[in-house]
């Protein structure tokens, strides 16, 4: 959402159109309550994101962990849990102890806060890091649960899929 404000003020800055004008300028008021620091988080993520697309792992994880800190700094709990997932995401080749950390961190903040879409993303990691086999599984159970509760078995039948090639008895935790 943020990464849309200079594309919305620029369209306001530079059209004639009052309808496009009016419709631009109640979504600007979006941005009047978020801080420098606000925007400073997705560009973050999206330079650490680019450094390891372009073969740079060492500084992409460098700048996730500055983007990390800052979320931190922000107290803000929905952007800290998606950077420490994608962290998670980039470390795990390199270092599969600290990405089951960091699954971890962001598994106690998504339940904690309520953040649905962390949870089940944390979840999936947590089931693909867990050191033990039993932890795997019960975070499995705990993802299985949750799918049906929420009548969603796409998260399931990924997992299933990485896992094991098929979807009919969940991944071989052994």
């Amino acid at each position: 959402h943020l990464h849309s404000g200079v594309p919305l003020s620029t369209a306001l800055n530079h059209s004639d159109d009052n309808q496009l004008a009016s419709a631009i300028q109640a979504e600007y008021h979006f941005y009047d309550e978020v801080p420098l620091s606000g925007f400073a988080l997705p560009f973050m993520e999206s330079q650490a994101l680019s450094a390891i697309l372009a073969g740079q792992q060492e500084e992409g994880v460098t700048l996730m962990e500055r983007a990390i800190a800052l979320a931190r700094e922000m107290a803000s709990f929905g952007p800290l849990t998606m950077a420490l997932l994608v962290q998670a995401m980039l470390v795990h080749e390199e270092n599969p102890l600290r990405s089951y950390t960091l699954n971890h961190e962001a598994y106690g903040l998504a339940k904690k806060h309520g953040l649905r879409y962390c949870l089940v993303r944390a979840l999936v990691g947590l089931i693909k890091t867990s050191p033990s086999p039993e932890d795997a599984r019960a975070y499995y159970s705990e993802l299985e649960t949750f799918c049906q509760t929420v009548g969603d078995q796409g998260p399931l039948r990924k997992v299933s899929n990485e896992d094991t090639g098929s979807d009919a008895e969940g991944p071989d935790l052994r």
